[in-house]
């Protein structure tokens, strides 16, 4: 008994330490140096960059991969990378959107990338600052009417969230988001060593988002996704161990209550390679997807 009264003070901190290395380790040194080779060759190919500045003050960077110009112009897609990732490695799937019409806006959300030392708050402030990226692309001519969302894990939790307020989302794509940030955590609380409890964790979460200024429970696509009118197609991967498909995009799916919602499951894809391996039942049902509701106009 008496060690497992010793035992808590060291589980509470390194609940804490595991949490801060979830939000300040986004911003580890050289992640810029890692992205650069992917970088410069966008660059080379006729991508465009901008920097942008966030509600807070904080910069990030845009990417813009035009279009081809010999096919059908269809709306702009935005594309949103998950936790601890680089715009850059979503080119790929960039590229392929620009082949079918679609021009790209890659984002680095705050604190990965190119974007400035801070704190992520894992899908808290990103869809604000999301709101202020439409905006600065809509001034600069990138982005003229409607546009279609794509996002994977956090990404996929921002778009939800911010197509729940503009109507001039076409339809979005989201790939293995979570459903409430809460049950994303208890998933991590798992893989911690000492048998840490639920609650342990819960706290420590709590207090390092008190510190940086945001609140855990504002990370929940679950609570509004019921307002949410625009087309959804739901990727899951059936071997995903991080954010299970039946707790979080199973769970949103059911709750979507207006406007078309598809779902396809590829069944080998865990939550690392569902968007880092060549999937062409995936490739080919986005295609499929903006091309049946991504319009101009509603």
């Amino acid at each position: 008994m008496a060690h497992a009264i010793n035992a808590q003070p060291r589980r509470q901190f390194l609940a804490r330490q595991a949490i801060r290395l979830a939000v300040y380790g986004p911003s580890y040194p050289g992640r810029k140096l890692f992205s650069t080779p992917a970088h410069l060759i966008a660059r080379l190919r006729g991508a465009q960059v901008a920097t942008v500045t966030l509600p807070d003050g904080i910069r990030t960077q845009v990417m813009r991969v035009p279009a081809r110009p010999d096919t059908p112009q269809r709306p702009p897609v935005v594309l949103l990378h998950g936790w601890m990732e680089l715009k850059e490695m979503h080119l790929p799937h960039a590229r392929l959107l620009a082949r079918h019409g679609h021009d790209v806006l890659l984002v680095d959300q705050r604190g990965h990338g190119r974007s400035a030392a801070t704190p992520s708050t894992i899908g808290t402030r990103e869809t604000h600052d999301l709101t202020a990226i439409i905006d600065d692309a809509r001034k600069r001519q990138w982005i003229t009417g409607r546009y279609c969302l794509w996002g994977f894990s956090m990404g996929g939790a921002v778009a939800i969230r911010h197509a729940v307020t503009d109507p001039d989302v076409a339809a979005l794509v989201t790939i293995a988001p979570y459903a409430d940030l809460d049950a994303a955590i208890d998933t991590f609380r798992a893989r911690l060593p000492l048998g840490m409890t639920r609650e342990t964790v819960r706290a420590a979460s709590d207090q390092i988002a008190s510190e940086i200024g945001f609140d855990i429970d504002d990370a929940n696509p679950a609570a509004v996704i019921g307002n949410l009118c625009a087309p959804l197609l739901m990727i899951e991967g059936g071997l995903d161990n991080t954010l299970p498909a039946d707790r979080h995009s199973q769970r949103l799916v059911a709750l979507k209550k207006h406007g078309p919602v598809e779902s396809l499951r590829v069944p080998w894809a865990n939550h690392f390679l569902i968007c880092r391996r060549f999937w062409p039942s995936v490739d080919k049902r986005v295609i499929s997807f903006y091309n049946k509701y991504a319009h101009t106009q509603p």
